[in-house]
């Protein structure tokens, strides 16, 4: 299954110099966030072209700092949640809901604090 992405924005500046900046693989770099350390490794000389491959790194863990620990743990509880449940392992979906709480909670203490944002 092919999911798409449909999105339209205009930028105030002639349609062959916008082209020029979106076709050049070299410029990944500078639409990517710094904290994700865009690389390109492979791929990405001369102008992109339609089913061109390139090969790319990024780092994900500055964006998991970003969030926070607790959000990565009340994913993985509710996921483990959901699992727990449907098998019936009652005691252990009790342990699963009250980690989650507990997450939420110093997430919401992190929103109120600042430590988090919710920009993106």
């Amino acid at each position: 299954m092919i999911h798409r992405i449909i999105r339209q924005q205009d930028v105030p500046a002639p349609l062959d110099e916008v082209w020029v900046y979106f076709a050049t693989p070299a410029n990944l770099n500078e639409m990517t966030p710094l904290d994700m350390n865009f690389e390109i490794i492979h791929g990405g000389q001369g102008k992109i072209f339609q089913g061109q491959l390139i090969e790319y790194r990024v780092q994900f863990m500055p964006l998991i700092k970003k969030v926070g620990w607790w959000v990565v743990i009340a994913n993985l509880a509710n996921a483990a949640w959901i699992f727990a449940w449907h098998y019936q392992i009652f005691a252990l979906t009790l342990l699963l809901m009250v980690t989650l709480l507990v997450s939420l909670l110093m997430i919401y203490q992190g929103l109120e604090t600042g430590q988090y944002s919710l920009n993106c």
